[in-house]
């Protein structure tokens, strides 16, 4: 999974960053501005996505009744669009997420709990956490006693 773009909103200093598109071919992406511009804070909030908020860092964004929301969304190597196909069943899965990626976010949406990152859309993806939960199906072990 490769990221491909995040968007930041009432982070520290940064009110909404819009899409910010990662490079996708070099793995060098450079931010670049004056001093106090926000650089730091981009770094923070990712830092944010990733690791969650410790006791201090939601105290203050309560306290300030300031919720950030950072969202990332991610692209699948091929082979991890097949595994997906063969886990889930479903080809029509596999090209949503192909042409959408994954997004998923942290922090502002109907319930603010800074400790859970969630799916931005759970109804297409609902067929994946499915797919995922159910044990093998029995035709992959006919095969193999065929093949025996």
């Amino acid at each position: 999974m490769r990221l491909y773009s995040f968007r930041i909103q009432d982070f520290k200093s940064i009110k909404d960053t819009g899409e910010v598109k990662v490079s996708p071919d070099d793995n060098i992406t450079i931010l670049a501005g004056q001093n106090e511009s926000g650089k730091s804070s981009i770094l923070e909030a990712l830092d944010f996505f990733e690791n969650g908020a410790d006791a201090d860092f939601e105290d203050m964004y309560r306290r300030l009744n300031t919720h950030p929301r950072v969202e990332c969304t991610y692209y699948l190597t091929t082979d991890e669009l097949n595994d997906l196909e063969r886990m889930s069943g479903s080809k029509g899965l596999r090209q949503y997420v192909q042409d959408n990626g994954i997004t998923l976010v942290r922090g502002k949406t109907s319930e603010d709990d800074f400790t859970k990152m969630k799916y931005l859309n759970p109804n297409k993806l609902d067929i994946l956490v499915k797919a995922l939960n159910e044990p093998e199906s029995t035709e992959d072990t006919e095969e193999e006693e065929e093949a025996t």
